[in-house]
């Protein structure tokens, strides 16, 4: 009964899936359409509540986070490159991270907000649900700082920095790779305390 899709273009609150390609199962848009329905209305607690039965809203509100967080702006908060699964034993559907690859692009993060992301929009008109999307934005910090990020930055240069520097897809210096690293580790150093300020 598991269904997943890949909206190329269309929030969850559409009422048109042709531009949506069902990757598994029936792909039943009823189970969408009912959260839809709700994010087309008033963020009115009764209707938070709604939500929640239907769509694993705290699922959602970390993938926006982390979406945010490091600057993917071609994903849900585009309405583009996401996915929604609809899981038969909680009868709810989420949204996962997809093509992650248009991030980290400047040396410190920045988060512009999800305009286009009708969740968080609909989450923005409600005080209960924005503390939850404050909460999510300090457990995110509490992650990363928990991951150890830093010490895995270096790991990952021992393991794969002479053969970066050396394919030929994309040519790189090695005094252009250096800076490159140095402005991941610098934004990854930079996130919680940002992420932290942002949720006050």
């Amino acid at each position: 009964g598991a269904m997943v899709w890949e909206p190329n273009y269309g929030d969850i609150n559409v009422h048109d899936f042709s531009y949506w390609d069902c990757e598994y199962g029936t792909c039943d848009t009823s189970k969408v359409t009912r959260v839809g329905d709700i994010l087309n209305g008033s963020a009115t607690d009764e209707n938070i509540n709604k939500l929640d039965q239907y769509l694993d809203l705290d699922n959602a509100l970390m993938m926006i986070a982390i979406e945010m967080a490091v600057g993917d702006w071609d994903g849900y908060c585009a309405s583009h490159n996401y996915r929604v699964v609809y899981d038969p034993v909680t009868d709810r559907i989420s949204l996962l991270l997809a093509s992650m690859d248009l991030t980290l692009s400047g040396s410190s993060p920045s988060m512009t907000g999800c305009n286009s992301g009708q969740v968080y929009k609909f989450c923005m008109q409600n005080t209960g649900c924005t503390d939850r999307w404050k909460a999510t934005l300090n457990k995110l910090a509490d992650g990363i700082d928990e991951m150890g990020l830093i010490d895995t930055l270096e790991d990952v240069r021992a393991l794969i920095g002479d053969e970066y520097i050396h394919q030929t897809k994309r040519v790189v210096s090695s005094s252009q790779f250096d800076t490159e690293y140095d402005q991941v580790e610098a934004y990854w150093a930079a996130l919680p305390a940002y992420l932290r300020t942002q949720a006050k």
